[in-house]
């Protein structure tokens, strides 16, 4: 224990005198506390000290390291980096001036996320030596490259350690799903390497047709000194989404699982869908935030619902995003973010504006983490003045706790030519009555500015809608259709509409059931099947009421939801009710153009890919994605925000990201 001490104490002089942290400090105090778990079979009372863990501070001592952080990480860049050293020396700044209280740190001017984008190698140290460059998904433009070294990659794993076994409570017995794209090279590797070094599995799914893994989250493992079945998911909202809905389709309960807790990021998860995922799963579903530029600093929630971020590894602003003013108290702004060296001596960032909108809390929080910085959840991406008024979270609060709204919701926002906001929204079936006289009376319960409600049973008729993670699909030969006549597991219909399937494509997916030995779930009202065969409920295979099913030989709409801000400001609360208009689906409607669909919005790492198709259907092109209809683009400096990291500390978005 006395290695463990000294490690302590030489990590905690680092961060004072603003010295590069040792790695194998920080993983002796990993590997010290996963060694207490083996002994002990819990953490000591004393873990809320270690890195990362919030622990309280006096606020004297925290404004003295904020200012010190603050002042070493501006000297470090102005010095070693292409962007900040033309920056520093064009407005006359002097590092060691620059002081958060009396206003000369805003003499900084915000990073935009183009500028990141644009030229990334102008923001990477002279200094460090860069050991891999980690991508983010690119689900609002442009992937966005980020590099480390393999020093911040070292601290990042044992950071990612300590909160594998105090944040997700992983145990050597419990084994960990990663459904996340597998090309999101940074939070794969912190997922995979947390969770082996804590001693449990690690399952690494992608992002697969969600009846596939949800099979897989059922088969029995049979492996020595672990739990029967996966414990624990990884995975992103909207692929969280179409999971709870393939599963609430084809019937699964939470006794087909083992799961215990799945751990959301990268987008915004809303309060329906977590209620959800916990019914059908029978898990406990949390979030938190993350970023791969911004990576370890973060955010956790609190028991009242505040999202709290940590003063250990940055520092944290709430800005509006079109004058750059400090956001008052009550009011929403974008989070803008300084990673601190010694964190972070490789890609430096200062005051970078990751275009992740929050709210200010308009009284000081008494909840049990009222000692850090606190905002809202993440509401959503800034887009322009549309994107603040009417919020992602607001949208998704109101249409996931709706049954007749397939999941992942397929969505746009748009500006009326009198200024008013329009939702355009997928429903299963038309005319939906019912649902439209609830959407339109929750509407006007929470005050949201909308003048317009516009329902669609076919999604190629919908705006432009944003992709989301969900739609970065990983082929695998698992999917093979069926011959004809042959029974699939919970089949939804090779001809369903754009509307009937989750992910809008009306895929029939033939499982591999069989061959793996898993209990299917029941068909509505029966019981489970052996062997991993099982009637389809009723119904299943036929096209909603109401629907146009897609000719043989067409492609599948392509995946994506989100806001599609228009920037103009809506009407405010108390307008006109909605009025009563519905888009039928027109007779012979073609199939949704390959790749259409993307604004910004979403959140988090996952490169673009591609879904398999069903037989008889034409993939969609890669890389199609034409620019979003209708939208304003956001003013310098405020792009859409970052796709934040969703490794094991997280688990995203890029909550916007959590």
């Amino acid at each position: 224990m006395f290695g463990t001490a000294l490690s302590q104490l030489r990590y905690g002089m680092s961060i004072l005198l603003n010295r590069r942290i040792r790695p194998q400090d920080l993983e002796r105090i990993a590997r010290d506390l996963v060694a207490t778990l083996g002994e002990f079979g819990a953490p000591g009372a004393d873990s809320a000290l270690l890195p990362g863990q919030a622990a309280g501070i006096d606020p004297e001592v925290r404004r003295t390291v904020t200012r010190r952080s603050l002042r070493a990480t501006a000297r470090t860049a102005a010095r070693h980096t292409a962007y900040y050293r033309r920056l520093f020396g064009d407005l006359g700044l002097d590092p060691d001036a620059l002081d958060p209280d009396d206003g000369t740190w805003a003499r900084v001017p915000v990073t935009p996320k183009h500028a990141l984008r644009g030229l990334p190698g102008a923001f990477v140290s002279t200094a460090a030596r860069p050991a891999l460059m980690a991508l983010t998904t690119g689900t609002s433009g442009t992937p966005t490259a980020v590099w480390y070294s393999r020093a911040e990659l070292d601290t990042t794993l044992a950071l990612s350690t300590i909160s594998a076994v105090l944040g997700m409570g992983l145990r050597p017995h419990h084994t960990l799903a990663y459904a996340g794209c597998s090309r999101a090279t940074l939070p794969l590797l912190n997922a995979e390497e947390s969770t082996t070094r804590v001693g449990a599995s690690f399952v690494q799914f992608g992002t697969l047709e969600p009846a596939l893994a949800l099979d897989r989250l059922a088969a029995p493992l049979g492996l020595p000194g672990k739990a029967p079945q996966i414990t624990h998911l990884s995975t992103a909202a909207s692929y969280l989404a179409a999971l709870v809905h393939r599963a609430e389709h084809d019937g699964w309960r939470p006794a087909d699982f083992g799961l215990e807790s799945i751990g959301v990021g990268g987008e915004v998860l809303s309060r329906p869908l977590r209620e959800r995922a916990e019914a059908v799963f029978g898990a406990r579903v949390a979030t938190s935030y993350l970023m791969t530029e911004t990576l370890p600093s973060g955010g956790t929630p609190c028991a009242q619902g505040h999202l709290h971020h940590t003063t250990e590894f940055g520092h944290l602003e709430v800005l509006d995003p079109r004058t750059w003013e400090p956001t008052p108290p009550g009011g929403t702004g974008v989070v803008v973010h300084t990673p601190y060296v010694p964190y972070r001596e490789c890609t430096l960032l200062l005051r970078y504006a990751t275009g992740d909108l929050v709210r200010l809390p308009a009284a000081a929080p008494d909840c049990e983490l009222a000692h850090l910085p606190a905002t809202s959840e993440i509401l959503g991406r800034w887009s322009g003045p549309l994107s603040a008024a009417v919020t992602t979270r607001d949208l998704l609060d109101l249409v996931e706790a709706e049954p007749e709204v397939p999941l992942p919701a397929r969505y746009a926002l748009t500006e009326r030519p009198d200024g008013g906001a329009e939702l355009h929204l997928l429903v299963r079936a038309l005319p939906a009555r019912a649902l439209r006289a609830r959407l339109e009376e929750r509407i006007a319960a929470a005050g949201l500015p909308l003048t317009g409600l516009v329902l669609y049973d076919d999604r190629t008729a919908l705006p432009p809608t944003a992709p989301l993670r969900a739609d970065l699909r990983e082929h695998t030969f698992e999917t093979a259709p069926s011959p004809p006549g042959a029974g699939t597991v919970g089949a939804v219909g090779a001809t369903g509409s754009g509307a009937g399937d989750g992910d809008g494509a009306g895929v029939s997916v033939a499982l591999a059931g069989t061959a793996l030995g898993v209990r299917a779930p029941a068909a509505a009202g029966g019981a489970p099947t052996a062997t991993g065969t099982a009637p389809a409920p009723a119904g299943a295979g036929l096209a909603p009421a109401g629907t146009v099913p897609a000719s043989a030989g067409t492609a599948p709409a392509s995946a994506g939801t989100g806001t599609a801000s228009a920037g103009g400001v809506p009407a405010p609360a108390g307008t006109a009710t909605p009025p009563v208009r519905t888009v039928p689906t027109p007779a012979a409607t073609g199939p949704a153009s390959a790749g259409a669909a993307p604004t910004s919005a979403g959140t988090a790492p996952m490169s673009a890919g591609a879904a398999p198709t069903s037989a008889g259907t034409a993939p969609t092109p890669a890389g199609t994605v034409p620019a979003p209809a209708r939208t304003a683009p956001a003013p310098a400096g405020a792009m859409a925000s970052s796709d934040g990291a969703a490794a094991v500390v997280s688990v995203d978005d890029e909550g916007s990201r959590s």
